[in-house]
């Protein structure tokens, strides 16, 4: 699922500004509650994410599945802050590591 790695506030759009692109899938979702780093926390409205410990990796996972084959489209939007990866993984992965330096993860920098 989609993964977020981060120092500082980032949110998750649940209504896209765009019109996904032809042949994919509009992800509306919320961050998972038991897929995230105990250095995060999970705002009330579940689409916002805030760094409560800014040393070290810290990831939330989303709470949308992706499956095999299909081709997947989500907006997030950074608030604030630093030292941001968007990315995918599964949900194996060290959430108080680097997602995306493992097989299990793969992730863009801003």
């Amino acid at each position: 699922g989609i993964n977020a790695e981060y120092m500082g506030q980032i949110m998750v759009t649940n209504q896209a500004t765009y019109f996904p692109p032809s042949g994919y899938i509009w992800v509306p979702m919320q961050w998972s509650k038991t897929y995230t780093s105990n250095k995060i926390e999970i705002e009330s409205d579940g689409v916002t994410i805030v760094s409560k410990d800014g040393g070290g990796f810290k990831s939330s996972l989303a709470d949308f599945a992706f499956s095999p084959v299909q081709k997947y489209y989500y907006e997030l939007r950074i608030v604030t802050g630093s030292l941001i990866k968007i990315g995918v993984s599964r949900k194996e992965v060290d959430l108080n590591n680097a997602f995306s330096v493992t097989e299990s993860g793969w992730a863009i920098y801003n």
